[in-house]
């Protein structure tokens, strides 16, 4: 599922429609760092989703992360829109 050099891409679902989820694979021992991540709506032109539905997103790439044999999910990236437009992301979870 996740490797190295490679795009990651993935669909979740949400109450709020179809979120898209692509980035760039990077492989440290036991860490998983998805690289440059891009968050879009895949089907619908806007997407609004509250934060209890990015947990369970964020959640369900833990659980993927964890399946994949990795102790560390690293999530790299640059909000482009929303409130915090431009503010680097760079969020470190212990599996």
């Amino acid at each position: 599922m996740f490797r190295a050099g490679e795009l990651f891409e993935y669909s979740f679902r949400t109450i709020g429609g179809e979120v898209g989820f692509l980035a760039e694979v990077r492989i440290t021992a036991d860490t998983l760092w998805l690289k440059d991540i891009a968050v879009y709506p895949a089907h619908e032109e806007k997407l609004i989703i509250g934060s209890a539905e990015v947990k369970r997103c964020l959640t369900q790439l833990e659980e993927m992360a964890r399946t994949g044999g990795f102790r560390r999910l690293r999530i790299t990236g640059m909000r482009v829109s929303g409130a915090a437009k431009g503010r680097q992301v760079d969020l470190m979870r212990i599996l």
